[in-house]
């Protein structure tokens, strides 16, 4: 339930300025008498308003139901055309991804719209073992319990900087490579070193995860193997190709590989060896089966903002 001596300042920003919309009491009040597998409104990012919109009917609030683009212009991947559970319980699919700004705001405890296996962290749980250098399940949008205050005091720092363009917080990725704290470690070393300036991610998994695609100019908060923020990369160019089409300049762009000077036919060799076993652990549990004509994202990037 919500603290109604929780001190709200108005924190929830929206393209750089802060809104003064801040529910009634009366309003969170109503939010208490909620079941945690309802629809969350105000508290889910997929919510076509930022406030709850009482007077709209799910099926109108609710963003991840649509085709086409959301209320920002960007585009809705063709999964999210199955309705939530929330709006349809006949659904297995839940499609809720926590606004935490905005539970912060109203003072909504953490978790307060966990529903059976869908939990409101979305913080990397190190539980497989990747031999692939990938991270385990690409980069997570808003996740909760990484926008701690140590990463907004993190984006802020940099924010600071002449150079940084301007975005709000909010709109930052924030991922770690690999997935244990001992190859999040190692991958981002070689972040830093500027040996590995690639990585390469499953479609399919992204668009289990995301609403919105990998694109140029998204910025990304990368965390080391105890979720401290380090460094911030920029997407520079996220094509999509088949598995079986990934090149040698490519997979010598993710600089996983010793010696660096191996030739291409070894290098690709290397990649393809540690990627398709890691596809064919992560996918199977999404319902998907790896293929050699599967999509992924060849991204590349750029450190843009480092510290040690």
């Amino acid at each position: 339930m919500h603290d109604p001596n929780y001190e709200r300042t108005h924190r929830l920003i929206t393209k750089g300025y802060p809104l003064d919309i801040l529910p009634t009491e009366e309003e969170l009040e109503r939010v208490d008498q909620m079941d945690p597998c309802e629809c969350p409104r105000r508290y889910c990012w997929h919510w076509n308003w930022i406030n709850h919109a009482w007077d709209k009917s799910l099926a109108e609030g609710c963003g991840a139901n649509r085709t086409g683009t959301n209320i920002h212009g960007r585009p809705i991947h063709p999964f999210h055309t199955t309705p939530c559970k929330r709006l349809d319980p006949s659904n297995p699919k839940d499609h809720f991804e926590p606004n935490e700004p905005a539970m912060l705001e109203d003072g909504i405890p953490e978790g307060r719209w966990d529903c059976g296996d869908k939990k409101q962290s979305r913080v990397p749980s190190f539980d497989s073992k990747s031999e692939g250098g990938q991270s385990a399940a690409a980069y997570h949008r808003n996740m909760p319990d990484t926008h701690t205050p140590t990463i907004h005091a993190f984006i802020d720092r940099y924010l600071a900087q002449p150079s940084a363009r301007q975005f709000n917080p909010n709109d930052f990725l924030v991922d770690t490579f690999g997935d244990s704290p001992e190859m999040a470690d190692r991958l981002l070393a070689l972040v830093l070193a500027g040996t590995k300036t690639a990585t390469c991610s499953s479609l399919w998994a992204w668009e289990h995860e995301h609403a919105a695609p990998l694109t140029p100019g998204t910025h990304a908060v990368i965390l080391d193997g105890a979720n401290t923020p380090r460094c911030i990369i920029e997407t520079t160019q996220a094509p999509i190709v088949p598995y079986n089409q990934v090149t040698a300049d490519f997979a010598r762009a993710e600089g996983e590989h010793t010696p660096l000077d191996l030739p291409d036919e070894q290098v690709l060799d290397h990649w393809r060896q540690g990627h398709w076993a890691y596809f064919s652990r992560t996918l199977p549990p999404l319902g998907l089966t790896p293929s050699q004509g599967m999509p992924v994202i060849c991204e590349r990037f750029r450190v843009i903002y480092a510290e040690q």
